[in-house]
């Protein structure tokens, strides 16, 4: 289907059909676009008995202008669609906690997240903070949890 206005005419313009093939890195997902949504609904006020009488198609109506930004919040919805079409596939998936909710999924638990608090932890232990307000002098401030062995 080409998207000039003279071709395809008797064709519906939207929805679209979705076909993906496999293996792909991202999914094609939108039913159409702002202009293809647009489009159909323009040409669908030609066949609405109820609309014969408005034949203004000038951008400048306020009746285009409404039909505009339903093409619009069509597209920021099908738009938003495809992304969680896509989050929903661990091969199309970009955040990391739509692959961890796939990974629990089947009860898949990644040994470095465990670990990762008690590094952490070992960090906030050892802070260094600047004391003395005279000479700005580095004080290795400690935890209560590390234990301070006294020298001789």
């Amino acid at each position: 289907m080409s998207d000039c206005w003279c071709c395809d005419r008797g064709t519906p313009v939207s929805p679209r059909v979705i076909f993906n093939r496999p293996a792909l890195s991202a999914l094609n997902y939108r039913v159409g676009t702002f202009s293809s949504f647009r489009r159909a609904m323009i040409e669908t006020i030609a066949t609405e008995p109820l609309l014969l009488k408005w034949t203004s198609r000038d951008a400048d109506d306020y009746g285009i202008e409404i039909v505009e930004l339903w093409a619009y919040l069509a597209d920021v919805l099908t738009f938003y669609q495809e992304r969680i079409a896509n989050e929903a596939f661990l091969r199309t998936t970009t955040q990391r906690d739509s692959l961890m909710r796939l990974a629990a999924l089947i009860d898949y638990t990644n040994s470095r997240r465990h670990s990762r608090p008690k590094q952490r932890s070992v960090l906030k232990q050892q802070s260094i903070r600047f004391g003395c307000c005279l000479c700005r002098r580095p004080i290795l401030k400690t935890s209560a949890r590390m234990p301070i062995t006294p020298s001789s």
